[in-house]
């Protein structure tokens, strides 16, 4: 059994458990690293998308940025909050951070900028969010259904998983998160978007760059992230590969693991990856 989470959450963004109630369900659970990722989704016209109500109605409004800026600060003491809690653990303990990748003019610069001001350990990507052409406008994907025709829909999907092509092709980030969390939108199938998931999982080989089988899915809808169908395609083209829990509670780290691993089994899915910061 895997024993390591680099996908997960704390207070710090839309998790609810502290760094070191999340440290202590790591010790209790017997992982030998833990990887703290919050959320650094940064887009300057968050409160201007026609989604903002649904945003602002979530829990934790304070992840949503206009700037990387405003994010500098705080994530430096995040980082160290982290490290100081971690001295006392008998574990490897990283700092890292969640990014949905924007496309506007300006964002790649600014979060270059943010990379050297701030030490983190790694980067992880996985967008949870969809926008128009010149991504200046961003959207849920559930509410695309009631904006937009399904051509248009179909337009804004293509975009996304073009979107998280770029991302890996930027060679910035660790791994790529639930990789068909848009499945999300009303209008998504594995068949409708075939090419474009293909496109990605070729990327991923080319690049060797592992993809997340994300556990949250399964209590969420009865298959993990990414689906049987496409980690067997991963399998197939060799990708290298990881669990993760994307705990937002100290309870869920480790949920269904060993659901996934018996997936992984059953493939010969033996390609795994570690993160190595020696």
């Amino acid at each position: 059994m895997q024993k390591f989470t680099y996908h997960c959450h704390t207070t710090f963004s839309d998790g609810k458990s502290s760094i070191k109630e999340m440290l202590d369900r790591a010790v209790e659970l017997g992982f030998t690293e833990i990887g703290i990722s919050d959320h650094l989704s940064v887009h300057k016209n968050f409160m201007q998308s026609p989604s903002w109500p649904r945003f602002s109605e979530y829990h934790a409004p304070h992840i949503y940025r206009q700037e990387f800026k405003s994010a500098i600060s705080d994530f430096q003491r995040h980082a160290e909050n982290i490290r100081l809690l971690a001295a006392n653990y008998p574990i490897k303990v990283y700092v890292g951070a969640e990014v949905d990748y924007m496309i506007y003019d300006g964002w790649l610069e600014e979060f270059m900028e943010f990379r050297q001001e701030v030490d983190l350990d790694y980067y992880i990507t996985g967008n949870h969010y969809v926008f128009n052409s010149n991504g200046e406008t961003l959207y849920h994907p559930r509410d695309i259904a009631v904006l937009f025709s399904q051509e248009e829909q179909e337009v804004i999907i293509r975009r996304h998983f073009n979107t998280l092509v770029t991302a890996v092709k930027s060679g910035l980030f660790e791994f790529l998160a639930h990789l068909d969390f848009m499945r999300k939108a009303e209008i998504y199938s594995l068949e409708r978007f075939a090419s474009e998931i293909d496109e990605l999982l070729q990327t991923l080989a080319a690049r060797n760059m592992p993809a997340e089988i994300n556990s949250k899915g399964i209590s969420k809808s009865g298959e993990p992230y990414p689906t049987l169908e496409i980690i067997k395609k991963m399998r197939n083209l060799n990708i290298p590969t990881l669990i993760s829990d994307d705990a937002h509670k100290a309870e869920n780290m480790g949920k269904d693991y060993d659901k996934v691993e018996k997936i992984l089994q059953e493939l010969n899915y033996t390609n795994r990856w570690k993160l190595n910061r020696e």
